[in-house]
């Protein structure tokens, strides 16, 4: 029931800071409160699984090492939220400002579930319901064009559906085990889902339009704690099917994709000017060490991975809340 616990503690602190949104003294306490609690029961919790509608929930050490930067992280961003605070008023904008962190929150739910389930299709479907909150926080920034926003819940939708698909492919190869195609297939699908959601390179076209009409803190939840769930359910669904890396392409497919992310996230990132857009080409160089790390499939790479998300995550936290202060108090 622990699991549950948290999961309502996230919802009710994201729910305190929508209601106290025009006082930040009372937003920035709410949040530490709730943080702090959520990460005492992370902590604390039991390791039994909990069962939901036939599918356990459980909260291993392992998934406790990965969810705590994770919920640090989210935390840390929405104490950076009052930074950004705007007198009260009726613009969209000022109103997603003074409640940045209800959608961070929101966010962060789901994402505990897909993290908890051990189930990697329910867990995939949570992974991209995580997501959804953050197209509320987009701007749209024109109307010659299609918004990013747009942009990425198309992406969002047809990741999800590559995802489900390789996964039924790899359920159906035990059945037929000289088929190899089924894992080929199984490999293409899987590395085109991950690739699109987390936007390595040649899949992050959608990125800078939809950075564009997001709030930096948003861009910065994005790549420090949405997309690195992805990573781990990767690494839970290579642990249960250790013959998907073995016997298909798709680690060689995660190092080419890792290199060529490392190399484009150095170009694009002194190429780029814009706050938004720059903090998320500096995630493609941590993600293209991780990637890298995944394919080479080693316990040393799996460790060094696992640290450059680490080091993405406090990275991205540091810059995105640095540049939110410099950028809403330019007097200081």
């Amino acid at each position: 029931m622990n699991i549950l616990a948290i999961l309502a503690l996230c919802l009710a602190t994201g729910a305190a800071i929508r209601l106290l949104r025009h006082l930040p003294r009372l937003v920035f306490a709410a949040t530490l409160l709730g943080s702090a609690a959520m990460g005492a029961l992370v902590i604390f919790s039991s390791a039994e699984p909990f069962d939901l509608v036939g599918r356990a929930l459980a909260l291993d050490a392992t998934t406790r090492a990965f969810l705590f930067p994770a919920l640090g992280t989210a935390a840390a961003l929405a104490l950076f939220s009052p930074l950004t605070f705007q007198s009260a008023s009726s613009q969209p904008a000022a109103r997603i400002a003074n409640s940045l962190g209800t959608f961070l929150f929101s966010s962060l739910a789901p994402l505990i579930v897909a993290m908890a389930l051990d189930s990697f299709p329910l867990a995939a479907i949570f992974w991209a319901l995580g997501l959804m909150p953050l197209i509320l926080l987009a701007q749209p920034r024109g109307t010659n064009r299609v918004g990013g926003a747009a942009q990425f819940l198309l992406m969002t939708i047809i990741a999800a559906a590559c995802l489900l698909l390789g996964n039924r492919l790899l359920e159906l190869y035990p059945f037929t085990p000289e088929n190899l195609d089924l894992l080929r297939g199984a490999a293409l699908f899987l590395t085109l889902g991950f690739g699109i959601l987390l936007a390595a390179v040649p899949f992050n076209a959608w990125v800078g339009s939809f950075a564009d009409e997001m709030p930096l803190l948003g861009v910065g939840f994005l790549a420090g704690v949405a997309q690195p769930v992805g990573l781990w359910l990767l690494i839970q669904l290579l642990t249960r099917a250790p013959w998907l890396g073995e016997k298909s392409p798709l680690l060689s497919g995660l190092v080419a994709l890792g290199v060529i992310s490392l190399i484009g996230g150095a170009f694009f990132a002194l190429a780029e000017r814009r706050d938004q857009r720059f903090v998320a080409a500096l995630a493609l160089l941590s993600l293209g060490d991780a990637l890298i790390g995944f394919g080479l499939g080693t316990r040393v790479a799996l460790m060094g991975a696992l640290i450059a998300l680490i080091n993405r995550a406090l990275g991205i936290t540091l810059l995105g809340g640095g540049l939110s202060f410099v950028r809403y108090h330019p007097e200081r």
